[in-house]
């Protein structure tokens, strides 16, 4: 369009802080990559812990019906399911909390 007509695409709405919103209730498969993982690397998990934490997460996606990503409920049974395997896959308890605050922080 020109710069005096109105675009016919719909724009994200914006806060005052000019920070598109986002849904809250669930992480997406976006927001497991960039916000999750991210939180994940800078805490210190090596990237084998990160990508067993984000191939665990891939199979709680979704469960839950039409909602997209993971809700409250799927995060309690995928920490419940790392909880229980943590010795075989290499956690360490610490790890289990930095896992379960970055998906809280995430939610």
């Amino acid at each position: 369009m020109s710069l005096f007509f109105p675009s016919s695409k719909p724009k994200p709405s914006v806060s005052s802080s000019g920070v598109t919103p986002r849904a809250y209730g669930h992480v997406t498969k976006r927001e497991l990559e960039k916000d999750v993982l991210g939180r994940l690397r800078r805490e210190g998990l090596n990237e084998r812990e990160r990508a067993i934490v984000e191939a665990a997460a891939e199979g709680h996606m979704d469960q839950q019906g039409l909602s997209r990503g993971m809700n409250l409920r799927e995060k309690e049974e995928f920490m419940g399911e790392l909880r229980e395997d943590a010795a075989k896959l290499g956690l360490e308890h610490k790890d289990l909390d930095r896992i379960d605050d970055a998906f809280n922080r995430a939610l």
